[in-house]
């Protein structure tokens, strides 16, 4: 499937480089559930619903596969209180991963260990197979 995404932006940052505040609609969100855990810089883990602007968080480039940390400056869509439907999945080392079905998740041609972060696609989560390799970290 393909997701569509309808967002508006609702609040403008001051400097005007950024949005600070979307609005999707429900069936367009693409995000992670709620209550999925994240790593703060400080290395604590916490759930996304507690996470706030400003905030260092865990992030991976896509290109070399190098994980930083990063603040958060704005949500695209953070709807804390909606009810939406998710796929979940657990890898083969018990890594449980839910997300809503347009949630792009990392998908390697090889199996994790050999995999090269610049050579892994962008795929929905909801495309993800029994056996295919998903890259985390």
């Amino acid at each position: 499937g393909v997701a569509a995404y309808d967002c508006v932006c609702q609040q403008e940052a001051e400097n005007g480089n950024y949005c600070e505040a979307w609005r999707c609609e429900p069936d367009a969100a693409s995000c992670f559930a709620a209550d999925s855990m994240i790593q703060l810089e400080s290395g604590s883990m916490v759930a996304l619903s507690d996470v706030q602007i400003g905030d260092s968080v865990a992030v991976v480039d896509a290109q070399t596969g190098k994980q930083s940390f990063s603040p958060v400056v704005s949500w695209l869509d953070r709807q804390l209180d909606s009810v939406a439907r998710f796929v979940q999945f657990e890898t083969a080392s018990g890594q449980k991963v839910k997300a809503t079905a347009g949630h792009l998740v990392f998908r390697a041609s090889t199996d994790v260990d050999n995999a090269s972060w610049a050579d892994a696609e962008a795929v929905w989560a909801e495309n993800v197979q029994v056996g295919d390799f998903c890259l985390s970290h």
